[in-house]
């Protein structure tokens, strides 16, 4: 809440790393066409794995995302492209680095102010996979969504509830 009532420029940015689950750099290059309003997904290249996924758009960033061309970017101040020598765009991947450093400083002095823990953009996707969690997606489907190779690897990014656990445990007889 901290975060979303002090994002300013950044708000839907943000959205996108929280209701996706997507990494940072992902979210950035995200294209208008990538959005497929009636069917409500993201079809998007993941850049770790060099494949393509789909990813459930919520209704709350259905909402939240304007109407655009198809072929621009959602957020075209982080985007980063170049022109190879065949004339085909690419993303240039430091000038994308450089210019995810705005949002994360951003998104890190919203903490400090607020006296909150250290965060990055990553820390959206643990959050995703946490709130997943405590909704009681299976780790198997939260693999999926986190377009992770392995469970093994879902589980890195898996914390403890603390709360949670206390409510099972209370639950004992």
């Amino acid at each position: 809440n901290i975060i979303f009532k002090h994002a300013g420029a950044y708000k839907l940015y943000f959205l996108y790393l929280f209701h996706t689950g997507l990494r940072a750099g992902d979210v950035a290059t995200l294209k208008y066409s990538n959005i497929d309003r009636s069917r409500k997904v993201i079809t998007q290249l993941v850049r770790k794995s060099r494949r393509i996924h789909e990813f459930p758009l919520s209704n709350a960033l259905l909402k939240a995302t304007p109407e655009g061309n198809p072929n621009e970017y959602l957020f075209p101040s982080l985007a980063a492209q170049k022109t190879t020598v065949t004339d085909r765009l690419e993303i240039d991947e430091k000038r994308l680095h450089q210019n995810l450093s705005k949002p994360r400083k951003f998104l890190q002095a919203i903490l400090k102010a607020a006296d909150r823990p250290h965060g990055t953009l990553h820390s959206f996707r643990v959050t995703y996979n946490n709130s997943l969690r405590d909704l009681g997606m299976s780790i198997q489907d939260r693999q999926i969504l986190l377009a992770h190779s392995s469970t093994s690897t879902t589980q890195i990014y898996t914390h403890p509830n603390i709360d949670l656990a206390r409510e099972y445990v209370n639950k004992l007889p």
